[in-house]
């Protein structure tokens, strides 16, 4: 900590407060959108968690937003602005104690109890934010008493790149030495919050306000008016109206992309363990870069870096949307740490060296604060707004769903005809051949039942093959889709009848049970080979109902045949057809489909 000693006191002081904060940046913004993924996932509304805490997030920006003009002119009365400090910042710290009980909640007990444990995780959330917000107004409007306008770029550039990865550090220990993952979760929550408490007191201890006036009588009226004068100072003042409208633009998406990253990434279905240990590199990085930001800034100027920072955020934004694996998430994480602290800093200190009245810092920080939270507004409601918007979307398109749920039997039929299959797999199989066969029709329309259905179903046929395999279906479908991007599903579907078909001589009798499972009425009074031909034409009639073309018409290139017959046969799913097959059977098996 060489590099703090050409710092005074105060400076130190002031910058701890990010070091006792980044705790709740690290801990809550990151952490919380998981487990609130999980307990929503319990809930009678599982499907709609990222729009949720999309919306949450944007309530409790709001929230701050709305009041930060005011909350900022009542700092400058001398003498409130540490108590309004002390304040937000114990709103903050008691919010995050209290998520500490969350994870010791029995939330799967019932629908209703994890939508009580999710509502309480969301109100403690959105206190704690905005405890955290407003603690920053007056924290930032600090800056300008703690320090001068030639060291502001240091301090406060400085003050970013100390935020701590302690409280994950500890976190991903104690899961990877075997604590249970809630009993991890109640005690961060909880040393986030002495945490944030404790590196809280150097900045109470020794940083005071040196502007502002006495307070006289009237003066909380007159500070309200005041809010409005200084909102026309500002529209008078071109260069600070430029540069305020500019950040209220670039930071929203610096603001959206670490609100929303662990929940992105959840909904992209990536690897919790994974994407925290990424955040933690973010965290370790950001000290070298904002010293780095810090150093280039004095070369080349501030707002120079700060359109660097900007390049580099349009670049994961456009990288993130084609983001689907672990290790695209780890490579934005990288870039994020590159510039995350270091266009926050220089955006606060270029602002604060625009204010023209130092006495009035936490008005204009205040209106500072506004704009960028009111951006953060925005940032995260569009995404909850357009992730619910395309759930919405995609769960009522009878494509997508038919699909998956097309797939979802496969692997149960296959499963249950396979030559590795037993008793245990079966029991599995044929539970779920039950369900999805009751459910994809109402999932396609989008009803609850449908929707629930299907998700128990598709779950309970993964536990069934996953120990088993598959079989011809799978291997022929796969190379449908690399070669063609046909999805997954649809050819599934569509080779199911065909795989079924050609296995009949061998596991027809194994038909009668998938047969019933679907439904089929009269299956009982059938021989086995009535039994199997009328299990055939029940997954027709059933892919027909959600949607599923018949053949693969239009989709098949008679030249791509014999290419796709030997990767079929290649397949790893092959050895587990219950028929022993050939690349020239599986080429007759695709010639059948055009």
């Amino acid at each position: 900590m060489g590099f703090l000693k050409k710092f005074t006191k105060q400076e130190i002081s002031w910058m701890m407060y990010d070091w006792a904060n980044s705790a709740h940046s690290v801990i809550v913004v990151t952490i919380l959108p998981i487990f609130f993924d999980t307990v929503a996932g319990y809930t009678a509304d599982s499907v709609s968690s990222m729009s949720t805490w999309g919306f949450a997030t944007s309530l409790a920006m709001a929230i701050v937003a709305l009041s930060a003009p005011f909350l900022g002119v009542f700092g400058d009365i001398r003498g409130m602005r540490k108590k309004l400090f002390t304040v937000f910042m114990l709103l903050g710290v008691v919010s995050v104690a209290g998520l500490a009980f969350t994870p010791l909640m029995d939330f799967t007990a019932s629908t209703a109890a994890a939508g009580r444990v999710a509502a309480m995780v969301l109100v403690l959330y959105i206190l704690s934010t905005i405890g955290f917000d407003a603690s920053c107004i007056y924290y930032d409007a600090f800056l300008t008493d703690v320090t001068t306008e030639e060291r502001m770029d240091s301090v406060s550039t400085l003050g970013y790149g100390l935020g701590s990865t302690i409280p994950l550090l500890i976190f991903l220990i104690m899961n990877a030495v075997g604590v249970p993952m809630l009993t991890c979760l109640a005690f961060i929550f909880a040393l986030t919050a002495v945490w944030w408490l404790v590196f809280s007191l150097p900045l109470l201890k020794n940083c005071e306000q040196t502007t502002g006036k006495p307070y006289q009588k009237g003066d909380f009226g007159a500070s309200v008016k005041n809010v409005f004068v200084t909102l026309k100072e500002i529209g008078a003042d071109k260069p600070m109206l430029v540069y305020i409208l500019s950040y209220f633009f670039y930071i929203d998406g610096v603001h959206t992309i670490i609100s929303m990253s662990t929940s992105y990434g959840t909904n992209l279905g990536l690897d919790s363990a994974g994407m925290l240990l990424a955040l933690l590199l973010v965290q370790v990085l950001g000290l070298p870069f904002c010293l780095l930001y810090m150093k280039l800034a004095s070369k080349f100027g501030a707002r120079t870096m700060v359109g660097v920072g900007i390049c580099v955020y349009m670049f994961i934004c456009v990288f993130a949307f084609f983001m689907n694996s672990l290790w695209q998430f780890w490579m934005l994480a990288v870039l994020c740490a590159t510039s995350q602290g270091g266009i926050q800093a220089l955006s606060r200190s270029m602002f604060g060296k625009l204010i023209p009245d130092k006495a009035r810092s936490g008005e204009f920080f205040g209106f500072f604060d506004i704009f960028g939270k009111f951006s953060s507004i925005i940032g995260p409601a569009l995404v909850g707004a357009v992730s619910a918007l395309a759930a919405n979307r995609m769960m009522a398109a009878q494509g997508l769903t038919a699909a998956t749920g097309m797939d979802a039997l496969t692997h149960a039929i296959e499963g249950y005809i396979t030559k590795g299959h037993c008793v245990i797999s079966d029991m599995f199989h044929l539970e779920a051949i039950k369900l999805i066969s009751q459910s994809l029709r109402g999932a396609v329309q989008n009803t609850p039942e449908g929707r629930e259905g299907m998700a128990l179903g598709q779950y309970i046929a993964g536990m069934g093959f996953s120990n088993v395999g598959l079989g011809i279906v799978h291997s022929m479908a796969h190379g449908l889709s690399a070669l063609y991007d046909t999805p997954h599903g649809v050819a599934c579907a569509i080779l199911l009848p065909v795989g079924l078909e050609y296995n009949k001589s061998v596991a027809g009798e194994r038909y009668r049970a998938v047969g019933k499972a679907m439904g089929v009425k009269g299956i009982d009074e059938m021989n086995d080979a009535q039994a199997a031909d009328a299990t055939i034409a029940a997954v027709k009639q059933l892919s027909a109902d959600v949607g599923i073309p018949t053949n693969l018409h239009g989709i098949l290139k008679e030249e791509d045949i014999q290419f796709l017959a030997e990767s079929a046969f290649a397949d790893a799913c092959r050895p587990g057809n219950p028929r022993d097959t050939s690349v020239e059977e599986i080429v007759e098996l695709y010639k059948s489909q055009l």
